[in-house]
């Protein structure tokens, strides 16, 4: 069996289909749709979902997938640098769609090392499930350093409408 091309997550046989749009083998997809369920499951203000959503779609993003990319790596550096909520990068998500506005290019980078939904999957409490998955993020978000500049300043383009809390 072959890792997880995302985050380097031993496959297991048997786990169900992986999803065709990311580069996730079947067991991650699974681990991450049981992470998604805990997150959803847990009453957090914060909407840590969010979070847990970017974390994983940047460390799976394909190549060439620069709206998801952009999406994601945005969604990390609004929690982790800016203290925002996971509901407000949902609505500052939503505002761009409907924008579209200009894409950064960016370069998808290996984040193995950031760990995986698997390992944030087994924590147990809403702190600590809040918890696991900032840390997790943090990580992902640093393997991005190379592109961080760029979601920075892309960031300092949008119109003043994108912001609003």
């Amino acid at each position: 069996m072959s890792p997880c091309p995302g985050c380097g997550h031993p496959d297991v046989e048997g786990a169900a289909g992986a999803n065709p749009r990311l580069t996730a083998s079947p067991s991650c997809w699974s681990a991450f749709g049981d992470l998604a369920a805990s997150t959803l499951g847990t009453p957090d203000p914060s909407f840590v979902h969010q979070t847990a959503v970017d974390a994983y779609g940047a460390q799976h993003c394909p190549p060439a997938a620069d709206r998801m990319l952009s999406f994601a790596l945005l969604g990390l550096y609004l929690v982790l640098e800016l203290d925002r909520t996971g509901a407000h990068v949902q609505q500052v998500h939503t505002r761009l769609a409907r924008l579209r506005h200009p894409l950064p290019t960016l370069d998808v980078q290996p984040a193995w090392t950031a760990g995986t939904a698997a390992e944030v999957v087994g924590v147990v409490g809403s702190l600590g499930l809040k918890t696991a998955v900032h840390a997790w993020a943090e990580r992902v978000w640093v393997a991005y350093e190379p592109q961080q500049e760029r979601i920075r300043e892309w960031s300092r383009t949008w119109p003043s409408a994108v912001w609003r809390a």
